[in-house]
């Protein structure tokens, strides 16, 4: 995963949902955020737009860890880089 993508994993958190730095560096599932589930999807919605990629719905249920979302993310642009590239 490269550092741009990292910090703007970071850079959303922080600013739709208000998640200090340190909060983000010493939390481990998502929970610990003080994200609802509600929340949670609309962090989904504001990656999904950022990167232009639609996470599917049974890889959203796996989504409980900040390393699950980061992984997941990272599948879907992989993927949607091969397509660009392929293209």
């Amino acid at each position: 995963m490269s550092p741009i993508f990292r910090h703007k994993f970071d850079f959303i958190l922080k600013r739709h949902f208000l998640i200090p730095p340190a909060k983000l560096k010493s939390s481990r599932y998502l929970d610990d955020l003080g994200l609802t589930k509600l929340e949670q999807r609309e962090m989904l919605n504001y990656f999904e737009d950022e990167f232009k990629i639609q996470v599917s719905e049974q890889d959203e249920r796996k989504i409980r860890t900040i390393h699950d979302t980061l992984s997941i993310l990272d599948k879907y642009l992989n993927i949607r880089n091969q397509q660009l590239q392929a293209s």
